[in-house]
């Protein structure tokens, strides 16, 4: 049990290598909005340098 809890860690610090670049795209754009002087931040999947896969989050929702 404890070798499979270890591969399962090793495997999810990976993935989460993989979506650190999306991750903190979208935190770039929640500071750039609140610089911009928006009080309530709204994320818009159009400001995603990557939108594959994307599927929710468009604007006219």
């Amino acid at each position: 049990a404890d070798t499979f809890q270890a591969l399962m860690g090793i495997f999810n610090m990976g993935v989460l290598l993989l979506l650190s670049k999306h991750a903190f795209h979208a935190l770039n754009d929640y500071f750039d909005q609140k610089d911009e002087g928006i009080e309530e931040p709204v994320f818009n999947a159009a400001s995603m340098s990557d939108k594959t896969g994307v599927t929710c989050w468009n604007k006219s929702e």
